[in-house]
């Protein structure tokens, strides 16, 4: 599928996780186009012009390089002229790059971080950016640039027209092996977070640990029993979400390694 299709997809899909109901006739009316226009174009049995190109990608609000993405990919479906419809394809696999680039660096700037994910958890509560940069005491620029990381990445979604924020089910995943240093950074970074808050009340935190001895055979098991115990925790965090009242981001870290040699 070209890329201006893929992007015509996935602003329908966003719009459709907000709105069941929401038709693709009725993305076509907000396109301006007639709807069996629209579906000819995402079923390949037609192409979008250049010009009715520029009039969506005005009603979709796009901006930067996905704008120019999306005009070089019609150009590159649309042009006849050989030389310029080459130029158009260089500009798209140039700008995927670019893309893919950006993407890459979003997701491991989103692993490495504890703040991200707070803000993650308090967008799900319907938080505003600066409620929640009061919350977690940040900056409103770092709230906003964790954001546009975290919507380059998937997790979640900006409707162009009304800034509307909604959650995504499914994220953008990479293979990389810069992937493991972003977790243990992110571990890292946590670590410091945990030591900053033993200046928290007493009654607001719970801090536990015990040094024990075991066979190292028995530490797989060990691992299992934490995994267990911490998707408990989570099921129960899911269930508190849907209940009625004023909701706190909590963290929860569990470390066990060895001390001895």
């Amino acid at each position: 599928m070209s890329e201006y299709r893929e992007i015509l997809n996935q602003n329908f899909k966003n719009r459709q996780s907000r709105n069941s109901r929401y038709s693709q006739a009725a993305f076509a009316r907000d396109l301006g186009l007639a709807p069996s226009t629209l579906s000819n174009i995402l079923n390949k049995n037609h192409n979008l012009s250049i010009t009715r190109g520029v009039k969506v990608a005005n009603k979709l609000g796009l901006t930067g390089p996905e704008l120019k993405l999306f005009h070089a990919s019609i150009q590159e479906n649309s042009l006849r002229n050989e030389e310029k419809r080459r130029k158009a394809e260089e500009a798209v696999s140039l700008l995927n790059k670019y893309k893919t680039r950006n993407k890459l660096t979003s997701y491991l700037k989103v692993l490495s971080s504890w703040e991200h994910f707070a803000i993650l958890e308090l967008l799900i509560l319907k938080k505003t950016k600066a409620e929640v940069a009061e919350s977690l005491s940040l900056d409103i620029m770092s709230v906003k640039t964790c954001i546009r990381d975290l919507e380059l990445v998937g997790f979640i979604s900006i409707d162009s027209t009304t800034r509307e924020i909604s959650i995504n089910s499914e994220t953008t995943q990479f293979r990389t092996k810069e992937k493991s240093k972003a977790i243990q950074e992110f571990h890292k970074n946590f670590m410091k977070k945990a030591e900053q808050s033993l200046d928290i009340p007493l009654e607001k935190r719970n801090f536990q640990t015990i040094i024990f001895s075991c066979p190292e055979s028995d530490f797989l098991r060990i691992r299992g029993e934490i995994q267990n115990f911490i998707q408990n925790i989570q099921g129960v965090a899911d269930s508190a979400k849907i209940s009625k009242g004023e909701k706190n981001v909590y963290a929860l870290g569990l470390q066990c390694f060895p001390l001895s040699n």
